[in-house]
């Protein structure tokens, strides 16, 4: 006959007299019996071992989202490389000489900003000491 998740369910188990000791003594100082002692952290180990599971994905998740967040940094700063491009394109196809300047500095910034940014990331990692 199968056994409910609910039933008890007795169980012999042979452990060092020294670990009985400990047991006992931690369920004296808690006011309940042995058995209840030795269920109470069994069913602890359990919930321990789930909570590592929980840590272990948040970091995961955690180390996702940031990956997330570089590459649409990374796609946005397209975009706004695209964009500019697109604006200095129309402005000379309209011989806009106001507008061509416009978009020539703002295509001048938008490299200066990615070299600015690229230095900086190579002299973080140079300073982690990690190999490109």
């Amino acid at each position: 006959m199968l056994r409910k998740s609910t039933d008890t369910a007795h169980v012999n188990l042979r452990i060092r007299e020294s670990l009985r000791k400990k047991l006992a003594q931690e369920a004296e100082d808690r006011h309940w019996s042995l058995n209840n002692e030795i269920r109470w952290r069994l069913e602890a180990s359990f919930e321990r071992q789930d909570l590592l599971s929980l840590t272990d994905c948040s970091t995961r998740l955690t180390a996702l989202v940031s990956q997330f967040e570089q590459r649409f940094d990374e796609l946005n700063k397209q975009g706004d490389t695209l964009r500019a491009a697109e604006a200095l394109v129309k402005a000379i196809e309209r011989k806009d000489a106001d507008a061509i300047k416009d978009g020539v500095i703002r295509v001048k910034q938008i490299i200066s900003d990615a070299e600015t940014e690229a230095k900086a990331a190579l002299r973080h990692t140079h300073i982690r000491g990690e190999k490109l």
